[in-house]
């Protein structure tokens, strides 16, 4: 007989709490999207398929609007994460 133990995963945004941030528009429109529902003080952290950080902005309000027209057209990941760490990890097309 095996004993399986499993605890709940920590770090991750609830998906009440996730459901209230929304990315639009994507695929960007001129390189531009906006990302609302956000807690002030969320970190907001662009990646590349890399796994480079290409842009990084912090939330001074409940939205914020990421201008990536100066990166290459291709995917990216928007990692954010809210003032109490937890995270949500988003594709974006620009």
């Amino acid at each position: 007989i095996m004993t399986v133990s499993v605890n709940a995963c920590t770090g991750l945004m609830s998906e009440e709490k996730s459901a209230n941030i929304k990315l639009y528009p994507n695929p960007t429109v001129n390189g531009k999207t906006t990302i609302t529902g956000l807690e002030v003080g969320s970190k907001v952290l662009v990646l590349n398929l890399l796994g480079q950080a290409v842009l990084s902005e912090v939330a001074k309000d409940e939205s914020v609007e990421l201008d990536l027209t100066n990166l290459p057209n291709g995917n990216y990941l928007v990692k954010i994460s809210d003032t109490n760490n937890q995270v949500k990890v988003t594709k974006l097309v620009n």
